[in-house]
């Protein structure tokens, strides 16, 4: 079986450091490309990427020279990865549709749209058979991390549930590993 390719946008940024690492020996899925921001583009992986993570920058990724987020250098992929902050992940996303591209994505901005699915591959990855009715490239979002982990215990309990209220306070760590610190919240829960 081929390996389905794939590139990383965003891939120095906390969310793409864990899908280097993740992919790391894939036995389906082979990385052919890393993204990041223009002031990287043409520099090693290894060289540029502020590692955040336990462990070292897999070997595989070390000496992958960075690109940048436009179309053409992502035309060896299968599928694009999007690891980009939401402020300017769907002008980036779109223009890779728009050029014939496949995107999964991990950013918000149109998570809600009805033509989008929104997928949890442990709770609804049937979900997927709509992309058997799309011509053409298509987009996957995935949602965001308190709804993807909250929805698994709450799958298997649908039919069971009348309503539910969830209240998160995810706003400080979902600010990824340059946000606010611990210190600097503890004792400040506001209510809305």
């Amino acid at each position: 079986m081929d390996r389905v390719r794939v590139s990383i946008l965003g891939a120095t940024g906390l969310v793409g450091q864990w899908m280097v690492k993740l992919l790391a020996n894939h036995p389906f899925i082979e990385v052919v490309g890393l993204s990041a921001s223009p002031g990287k583009v043409g520099r090693k992986y290894g060289e540029v990427v502020h590692w955040f993570i336990a462990g070292d920058v897999p070997e595989y990724a070390r000496d992958i020279t960075l690109v940048s987020t436009d179309p053409s250098d992502h035309k060896s992929a299968d599928v694009v990865l999007s690891a980009l902050p939401n402020d300017i992940a769907w002008s980036v996303e779109s223009k890779l549709l728009d050029a014939g591209l496949n995107v999964v994505s991990n950013a918000s901005p149109e998570r809600m749209n009805p033509r989008i699915p929104l997928i949890n591959p442990e709770v609804n990855w049937e979900h997927l058979s709509i992309l058997r009715e799309v011509k053409g490239n298509w987009v996957i979002k995935n949602p965001n991390c308190t709804a993807a982990i909250i929805s698994m215990p709450v799958k298997p309990l649908q039919d069971l549930i009348d309503s539910m209220h969830i209240v998160t306070l995810q706003s400080v760590s979902g600010a990824g590993y340059l946000g606010l610190s611990y210190l600097a919240i503890d004792g400040n829960v506001i209510p809305s």
